[in-house]
């Protein structure tokens, strides 16, 4: 027997617009926290330590980019109510399906390891060893995508994805000057090959294969119509804008956190460098909210993988 939780349908058009919103309201924001993992965190804190604000424009840039890749997904799982994967299978036949999928399996693994990396370094930081930070890990993303409720999944992303807006606390401490966030944005290093690798970094973190999978794969799932359209659009621009905000928030903290740690008194000796960073952080911009949202938003991908494995 069918599990009522599984069975998330569309509110009918009877309803009002707030109700078949919050209905439809889930994947975009979902896949927009997932995107904001643990190596999109590293990339954009680099940013900031090595280029300060030059790439914070960047940041901004790729919230419609991020948003049109997406919006197609929302597309063709409404109109086709189809996952990619399928939709790809009856398009294409089986021979580019298996390429896709295998191309998506190869992501999904990369980006388990790197999410179970990052939370197995964060759990360090607290003292906790790597071998009981992982187990803790697994049994918690088991247990989540485990209980075969794509609505249970999405509620419990969503909570833990919140965890992400710590950022913008930790962003708001560091206290930067609104004129030299404005005048640093606007210095781009077109000719430097180093600055050029950054950002396409930065843009590779951003449009990542599993994303499509995903987020198509759960607005078929959750049975969207096409007069949900509208909807599930704002759904996926709220998500694309506040992921890049989060980034952009990250990259400020780093770049702040890189110009007092440059000559630091720690422990009565005076040290210099970048290794200096996350203890300067720690006395002056709150690294405890830092390491939550590094680690919840390394559980939401994993959770978001885990989902495109089992499902």
């Amino acid at each position: 027997m069918t599990d009522p939780a599984d069975q998330v349908l569309a509110p009918p058009r009877s309803r009002g617009r707030p109700a078949r919103f919050l209905a439809v309201f889930g994947p975009g924001l979902v896949v927009m926290f997932a995107n904001t993992d643990v190596g999109s965190i590293v990339t954009a804190g680099q940013s900031g330590v090595r280029w300060g604000y030059s790439l914070l424009l960047l940041q901004l840039v790729l919230m419609p980019i991020l948003y049109m890749v997406q919006e197609l997904t929302v597309r063709l799982g409404i109109f086709t109510g189809r996952g990619h994967g399928e939709l790809v299978r009856a398009m294409f036949g089986a021979a580019w399906a298996w390429v896709a999928v295998t191309g998506l399996a190869i992501a999904t693994i990369g980006a388990l390891v790197t999410e179970l990396s990052g939370i197995a370094g964060i759990g360090e930081l607290y003292g906790l060893p790597r071998t009981a930070t992982l187990a803790i890990a697994v049994v918690g993303l088991l247990t989540v995508v485990s209980t075969g409720s794509y609505r249970r999944v999405e509620l419990v992303a969503i909570f833990i994805g919140l965890f992400e807006l710590t950022f913008f606390w930790v962003a708001w401490k560091a206290s930067p000057d609104p004129r030299a966030l404005l005048h640093g944005s606007l210095q781009i290093p077109f000719g430097n090959k180093d600055y050029l690798y950054l950002a396409a970094a930065n843009i590779g973190s951003v449009v990542m294969p599993w994303m499509i999978f995903y987020q198509q794969s759960a607005i078929a799932d959750k049975q969207l119509r096409p007069e949900h359209y509208p909807a599930a659009r704002w759904d996926t621009a709220l998500g694309a804008v506040v992921t890049q905000l989060v980034m952009a928030a990250v990259l400020i903290d780093d770049d702040r956190a890189s110009q007092s740690g440059r000559v630091a008194h720690i422990g009565g000796r005076h040290e210099q460098g970048a290794d200096t960073v996350p203890r300067c952080r720690d006395r002056q911009f709150g690294v405890r909210s830092r390491r939550i949202g590094c680690r919840h938003g390394g559980f939401h991908c994993d959770i978001a993988s885990a989902c495109l494995g089992g499902g």
